[in-house]
């Protein structure tokens, strides 16, 4: 070991230095550990300040490792007294605390849940949306794997799936439930309430069926879906069937409703 240490009674202090900055740093040990940490060439702290490191060479592969890692073989070390340059045996504790990981590497929190029959019931307390989610009983093992939130743009209850350390991508609750990957038919809320998630109320569904089964847009000052005032002050009725638009304008709101129903009986579309 080629870091400068000096033996005081029963314990040992080893200075370690860092290499950029040039600054020592000291660490306490019980002297009977001396000869573990000689077993590696030199020591020098890591780009934290905060632990000493040795690099090593096994099976031709290059890796490093912590004074306090080699000291305990142990992973995960909480320090007594909070001091990590304090590296006494009896300052060293090993974690108890568990903590679930996703696949991607992301810590979960969970969701605060109740059961009812045979019912499940999420409650989000987000500050930019909340809401109480409905899922059926049978799927908890399978949501319960994620930390849900409501997406305050769309509605969706949604999680975030990690690719790396600064890119993610969301993951929809009634997607994942249905079994839908990217490219599959877009799966549909019945009651059009998309905290609903029972498997009773989605459905897969065309793009088309998806867009007739909406509520009145935000423009829809009228109250009734599929009319709409234009700018010279008509009723323009229209529906959107098979990629083909029907539309006809009228001087009167009855009258394009009135269409607008007639289309719907033409093509068997229910009036929602």
């Amino acid at each position: 070991m080629n870091n400068k240490f000096e033996i005081k009674g029963s314990l040992v202090e080893v200075i370690v230095p860092h290499k950029k900055s040039g600054e020592q740093f000291t660490f306490t040990l019980d002297v009977d550990d001396l000869k573990i940490i000689q077993s590696k060439a030199s020591w020098g702290m890591d780009k934290n300040k905060t632990s000493a490191v040795a690099n090593f060479r096994q099976e031709g592969k290059a890796c490093k490792i912590t004074m306090h890692r080699l000291l305990t073989d142990v992973k995960n070390i909480n320090f007594a007294d909070k001091d990590r340059f304090n590296l006494r045996r009896e300052n060293l504790v090993a974690s108890t605390t568990r903590k679930r990981r996703r696949e991607s590497g992301v810590y979960l929190k969970g969701n605060d849940i109740s059961v009812s029959g045979d019912t499940l019931y999420m409650q989000i307390n987000n500050p930019t949306a909340s809401g109480t989610v409905l899922i059926d009983r049978a799927d908890r093992e399978l949501i319960s794997q994620y930390t849900w939130n409501i997406n305050p743009v769309n509605g969706y209850v949604q999680t975030r799936i990690r690719k790396g350390r600064e890119h993610s991508t969301p993951l929809y609750m009634h997607r994942l439930l249905m079994g839908a990957c990217k490219g599959d038919s877009q799966v549909d809320h019945i009651d059009r309430n998309r905290l609903n998630n029972k498997r009773s109320n989605l459905r897969f569904v065309t793009w088309s069926e998806n867009q007739l089964n909406k509520g009145l847009g935000r423009d829809n000052t009228l109250g009734f879906r599929g009319v709409c005032l234009t700018k010279d002050f008509t009723f323009r009725a229209q529906l959107k069937v098979m990629n083909k638009t029907l539309a006809k304008t009228f001087k009167t709101f009855e009258e394009a409703k009135a269409q607008r129903i007639a289309w719907e009986k033409e093509h068997e579309i229910p009036h929602l």
